[in-house]
């Protein structure tokens, strides 16, 4: 699980880090993420659409055990987020 939080708090600091779910619906629609993931306490319909979603564009997704508070604190942002993505 390391390994995933400093890809992410890397991506951040780079800018290549997609945060909110519409956001990252947007996304996989027009292609160019290389990887999703969402919180354990992502709301079941912005988690079913992303996954949907991400199955049409054969995006790799990970549910991390950590919730939407602690993912915020990873992407180093004072809210909640609940699904993040790795451009």
């Amino acid at each position: 699980m390391t390994d995933i939080r400093e890809k992410i708090v890397k991506a951040v600091s780079e800018g290549r880090a997609d945060t909110g779910s519409q956001e990252i619906i947007n996304s996989l629609l027009t292609g160019g993420l290389q990887h999703v993931l969402l919180s354990s306490t992502c709301p079941k319909k912005e988690k079913d659409s992303i996954l949907y979603y991400c199955a049409l564009s054969n995006t790799p997704v990970d549910v991390i055990p950590e919730s939407s508070v602690e993912l915020g604190s990873i992407c180093g942002k004072p809210y909640q987020i609940s699904a993040a993505a790795i451009k």
